[in-house]
């Protein structure tokens, strides 16, 4: 057995001060829920991550993106994609009697611009994505985000478990 420690960023700003937007086919989408947080494992570098979502679990009727690029300290600009470190997920929820879970699905391509200013706090990105086989990510999202950056007060945890735990919290909100 073995253990790590992790350090998450806790959660200060509120939705009034982010925006993340999709489109699909020209139907375009504001998320009820935009969100950005650091998660980091003792020994590995950090990952910015940029969370963007609509609808309820409890209704059944989540539909969301994050994307997630490795921390640094400086002035970030620069365009991501899959092969140079960019992690994305679409992801929805699905509900049956009182459960619900979710679905979540890879690109088979996807490309953020970025522009993050650590000093500042604020995180702009423009980002394309291509789902070839799964429909229920839709073929070709589109869109742009503005999020603030969470506080740099950090919180320790025991295990990779407890990670875990607390990034699926902050996915099922």
């Amino acid at each position: 057995m073995s253990t790590e420690n992790v350090f998450i960023q806790i959660p200060t700003s509120s939705i009034e001060e982010n925006r993340f937007n999709w489109t699909y086919d020209r139907e375009p989408t504001a998320a009820t829920t935009a969100r950005s947080y650091v998660t980091s494992y003792l020994g590995s570098p950090g990952s910015w991550n940029f969370l963007g979502m609509t609808g309820t679990d409890e209704e059944g009727d989540v539909h969301g993106y994050l994307f997630s690029i490795y921390q640094t300290g400086d002035l970030i600009e620069q365009t991501f994609t899959l092969e140079d470190g960019l992690f994305m997920r679409f992801f929805k929820s699905h509900k049956v009697g009182n459960a619900y879970g979710r679905l979540f699905i890879s690109p088979d391509s996807a490309e953020l611009a970025l522009r993050l200013d650590p000093t500042t706090g604020i995180a702009l990105g423009d980002y394309k994505a291509l789902f070839r086989s799964e429909p229920e990510a839709r073929l070709a999202p589109s869109g742009t985000f503005k999020l603030n950056l969470y506080g740099y007060e950090s919180l320790q945890k025991e295990s990779s478990e407890e990670i875990y735990k607390l990034h699926a919290e902050l996915l099922w909100k």
